[in-house]
């Protein structure tokens, strides 16, 4: 790779980059704005409960009076059914309220993180055409590259730490994703994959998932029945999703999109094979759109095509 296209890759990826930030910073906006009205519908509500709950004492002393002869009338029975039917349906309206204040808040949550590791690959770009400028700075571009996939191959192993054996009956697996296989398991001529250690063999280049191509926003699946583990960014800013499947495997989805459709799952859920759980994105050290699927058992990688169906097409 030639310092020139070194420096337009990396232009390009800026580019995207600062799109996403401002469509990201946006979005924060709005959820903010909704937050705040959220929260003022709420405590409009619970204002309105306590007036509920101030008629509902105020119904049973009228009662009293009227049954020990007191001048003072009754509410009716009718009245008294009315009031308290609207009381349900302001404590209905509160919950509903609150409700929809966690979800805001967990989504502002989301929003800030993937504000965070943009700003940081933002940083990062910036630093490496700084880089370019010096001598020998495709070299030390290069190196940084390598110790950010290095970086990023240790997280994903910790992340693909499975359960390993288990007595449940091996799963029928499906495609997360429809397209043409890039990048195969396995040996890698590429110097930025990172070296592993496979079967007892150590590997100087290795790519421990498969690549499927995919264009911009498409759907990707759960493989296979199980519970998220995370969602979340790598070090290079990539955003995954690792799922923790019922038959002791684990698989990772990658470069999914965290700024015009981010993840629809969060960490802890349970999912069915053919949920959606992210769509195909940029995000990370990626040079185009597509999916890094990975497979892991027992805290080994595991060749993906070894657990899927064979009915992909293969380059």
């Amino acid at each position: 790779m030639v310092a020139s296209s070194l420096a337009a890759l990396i232009e390009a990826r800026a580019r995207l980059a600062r799109a996403e930030l401002a469509a990201l910073r946006d979005r924060l906006q709005t959820l903010s704005d909704a937050l705040a009205t959220t929260e003022t519908d709420r405590s409009a509500f619970t204002a309105l409960v306590d007036n509920r709950a101030r008629l509902r004492d105020r119904v049973l002393r009228d009662a009293l009076r009227a049954i020990g002869g007191a001048a003072h009338p009754a509410m009716s029975a009718d009245e008294t059914q009315l009031a308290l039917e609207e009381q349900a349906a302001v404590s209905a309206a509160l919950e509903e309220r609150a409700r929809r204040l966690t979800d805001d808040s967990v989504s502002l949550e989301a929003t800030l993180e993937s504000v965070a590791a943009k700003e940081d690959e933002l940083r990062r770009l910036d630093a490496r055409s700084q880089m370019l400028v010096s001598v020998n700075g495709e070299l030390a571009v290069l190196r940084d590259l390598a110790d950010e996939s290095s970086r990023v191959t240790m997280t994903i192993s910790e992340l693909l730490q499975g359960a390993g054996a288990t007595d449940a009956p091996a799963a029928t697996w499906t495609w997360p994703l429809r397209g043409v296989i890039t990048q195969r398991f396995g040996p890698s001529a590429l110097g930025l994959e990172p070296p592993v250690t496979y079967l007892g063999v150590r590997f100087t280049h290795f790519h421990d998932a498969i690549d499927i191509a995919g264009s911009l926003g498409s759907v990707v699946t759960a493989p296979a029945s199980g519970r998220i583990v995370f969602v979340g960014h790598l070090p290079d800013g990539a955003m995954v999703v690792v799922l923790q499947h019922d038959d002791g495997f684990v698989s990772m989805a990658a470069h999914l999109d965290d700024t015009f459709a981010p993840p629809p799952v969060a960490t802890g859920q349970r999912v069915a094979r053919g949920q959606v759980i992210g769509y195909v994105g940029m995000t990370g050290l990626t040079t185009g759109p597509h999916l890094h699927f990975a497979v892991h058992f027992n805290g080994q990688p595991v060749d993906p095509l070894g657990v899927l169906p064979p009915s992909q097409s293969l380059p």
